[in-house]
């Protein structure tokens, strides 16, 4: 009854009916044989003859949540493909399923989220910025999503984040002016949430521990007063009066046990921002040339000569968004 959904039903058919005759054994088994049919359409081959680049596309392709489940759809591939393998349907005469390893499984699971976890603005605020308690914390996300950063080289990383000063912000146009550590300066345009979190900040005296659940008389501590607004709390180590890098890095690792988003970090959240330029550019004017992904770049103060890494971005992006 499967066989307008198999790919190669006579020869899949065959294999579920003389290997599986438990019905709800078979029924499982068939349904993710009838997964994989449109990986073997695209590729004009069957399960039994993919390569291992073969495996590598389906197995990422078929999007599944965890290891776990990712191991089950191997284990039933690779029983098919060794079924394959004796009644010499193979033309490879290789099971490449069994080339994967538990590490692959890992590795396939957490490509997936990250295809899918680049956040619009209003889910990042909703899931992401209003579930922290301080405006530190939720300055630091925001300025991120907003195309505050810096360069990604040692030394200079989150410059624009931590040189961001009290007197940089103007709540007036919702502007802010970034500078890297060598001088440059640039304007950012921002949301009103955005400047309501920075004003918050600048204002904020204290820092709330474990996300304002702290308990003892360590729960809350006083914030240096420094003209930055990312600042840190007088027991933790500084560059003089600015924040470090690995002070930023570490806020994150807190802010996924906090929200529970597993893959949330600095650069999900940067690009997620670009990606939103992206779209409104789009919309803007239609179909997005290379320039448009050249002047994304500048605009951000990236490099523009890697713009194609952008449209790359942008384009699986938008077809993971599709639906099936």
């Amino acid at each position: 009854m499967f066989n307008l959904k198999l790919f190669n039903p006579d020869q899949k058919n065959r294999f579920l009916n003389e290997e599986y005759p438990n019905e709800s054994t078979r029924s499982t088994y068939t349904s993710l044989l009838v997964s994989t049919s449109k990986f073997e359409v695209e590729k004009q081959k069957d399960l039994c003859d993919f390569s291992y680049s073969d495996v590598v596309d389906l197995m990422i392709g078929l999007k599944k949540k965890t290891p776990k489940s990712l191991d089950v759809a191997q284990t039933i591939i690779t029983k098919y493909v060794d079924w394959c393998l004796a009644e010499e349907y193979s033309k490879t005469g290789i099971n490449a399923f069994k080339l994967l390893t538990k590490e692959d499984l890992k590795k396939f699971v957490h490509q997936v989220a990250q295809k899918h976890s680049y956040f619009a603005r209003d889910r990042l605020f909703t899931e992401v910025i209003d579930r922290l308690y301080n405006y530190v914390d939720k300055a630091m996300v925001a300025l991120l999503f907003e195309g505050a950063r810096g360069r990604s080289i040692v030394d200079h990383t989150f410059e624009e984040l931590r040189n961001l000063k009290d007197t940089d912000i103007n709540p007036e146009i919702n502007v802010i002016t970034v500078t890297r550590d060598n001088g440059e300066e640039r304007d950012i345009k921002v949301s009103q949430k955005t400047m309501d979190i920075l004003v918050a900040a600048t204002k904020e005296t204290e820092y709330h521990k474990l996300n304002g659940e702290g308990k003892g008389r360590f729960a809350i501590r006083p914030l240096k007063q420094t003209p930055y607004i990312l600042r840190t709390l007088d027991v933790e180590f500084s560059d003089g009066d600015k924040i470090t890098s690995s002070c930023i890095v570490t806020r994150f690792t807190k802010f996924r046990e906090y929200t529970g988003i597993k893959f949330l970090n600095p650069t999900l959240v940067f690009q997620s921002g670009l990606l939103e330029r992206c779209e409104e550019k789009e919309k803007e004017k239609g179909e997005l040339q290379n320039e448009d992904f050249r002047q994304i770049y500048l605009n951000v103060n990236l490099d523009p000569r890697r713009w194609f890494s952008l449209k790359e971005m942008y384009e699986a992006f938008k077809k993971n968004k599709a639906p099936n």
